[in-house]
């Protein structure tokens, strides 16, 4: 019993290791870009200096956007869209789909409903955003990938508790004297032990 027990727990100590070194890298940019995601919108008009607009004066009118477009290049369309502006979003944002098929996306002014020339770029909500979830891999691949280190850290979270016969003790010890290597396992043990909840929950969560 005690020579299997053994080999179960070495078992999953090798796997614990080479998941982790397998998956580290992805899972780091994951959880980069998922930290930078929060702020997508502050990165927005960070790097496209036209959304910057004092959302507190705005006199928006969803009757008046609704006319311009039905006037303009959305006479024709099959779909409508509109967002209010916001104190994040301070711009409206208006989206509608043509009758050959093409989506037009489009900002404009909550007080003219004229149309916004933004910088060209991905910024918060184009780039880091939909990073966070598919890595930008095209074909639905990238969530295939993400969803599978979701799936790998989880396993990593099981096989880690396994492998700690004495979890009770490492959540208490912290050696930063000894040597690097050492000082290191234990600042390892005891910030995972701490975190092990949210460490659970991340993968978790994302999954569903």
């Amino acid at each position: 019993m005690l020579t299997s027990t053994k080999e179960f727990r070495d078992s999953m100590g090798w796997f614990h290791t080479w998941a982790g070194v397998a998956t580290s890298c992805f899972l780091f940019m994951i959880f980069w870009m998922g930290s930078l995601a929060v702020f997508d919108r502050e990165i927005d008009q960070w790097m496209k200096p036209e959304m910057r607009v004092d959302a507190s004066t705005n006199e928006f009118s969803f009757d008046q956007v609704f006319k311009q477009l039905r006037e303009g290049d959305a006479k024709d369309a099959t779909r409508i869209f509109v967002r209010a502006p916001s104190e994040r979003d301070p711009l409206v944002f208006t989206f509608h789909a043509t009758a050959d098929g093409e989506f037009v996306r489009q900002y404009r002014y909550p007080t003219t409903g004229d149309t916004v020339e933004l910088t060209d770029s991905h910024a918060g909500t184009g780039f880091f955003y939909p990073f966070h979830y598919s890595l930008h891999i095209p074909a639905g691949l990238g969530y295939w990938v993400v969803g599978f280190c979701a799936m790998a850290m989880l396993t990593l979270m099981v096989s880690g508790i396994f492998i700690h016969r004495k979890i009770i003790k490492d959540f208490f010890t912290f050696r930063p004297d000894k040597a690097l290597r050492r000082s290191t396992l234990d600042l390892h043990n005891l910030s995972s032990l701490v975190a092990l909840p949210l460490h659970i929950l991340f993968p978790l969560t994302g999954l569903m």
